[in-house]
């Protein structure tokens, strides 16, 4: 999906950097097992750019999709210039489960309010089609607030390229214990 700029008090906040861009990450030889090459096709979801409505946001500041109304968020949409160079490494990045199935990275970012802990959220699927690369889904980005629990300080770290494999084949990821 490409998003279309939002417009809001004469401003025009383009979303171009978050348009779907095809990634290829080689995970290297090692020991008794070859080099292996993955071939991304990389989305990202509305949650990196809003958040969720509550009373009193201005309604003039709704963004929605095919699936859902959100409230545009300045914060998130000004950290998420960082999020496709993030994605571009994330096979370096330390990830962990979230124990829902999917994914996150936590990276530290330097903010107008200095650093910041900016969390990105994913999920890696395969497709149904022979041929077609894996989906990266990027299903939100955020600054960890007080009023959310984090997930990172209960969770075991997994390898990228342990998720891209075990999505790649049909493995089941454990849950963290």
């Amino acid at each position: 999906m490409k998003w279309k700029p939002f417009q809001h008090n004469g401003n025009t906040y383009d979303l171009s950097h978050l348009h779907p861009f095809e990634l290829e990450l080689i995970q290297p030889a090692k020991s008794n097992e070859p080099e292996r090459t993955y071939d991304f096709s990389v989305a990202f979801s509305l949650h990196c750019f809003s958040k969720a409505v509550k009373d009193g946001d201005n309604p003039a500041l709704e963004y929605s999709d095919n699936r859902e109304s959100r409230t545009f968020c300045l914060d998130r949409y000004r950290l998420s210039f960082h999020l496709p160079d993030i994605i571009r490494d994330i096979h370096t990045k330390s990830c962990s489960h979230t124990g829902k199935g999917n994914f996150f990275i936590v990276e530290s970012i330097i903010d107008e309010n200095g650093l910041v802990e900016y969390e990105i959220y994913f999920d890696v699927t395969n497709p149904k089609l022979k041929g077609t690369p894996m989906k990266l889904y990027v299903q939100s980005a955020y600054v960890r607030t007080n009023d959310s629990k984090p997930y990172r300080h209960k969770t075991r770290k997994i390898n990228f390229f342990v998720i891209a494999y075990n999505r790649k084949v049909g493995k089941p990821i454990k849950k963290p214990v």
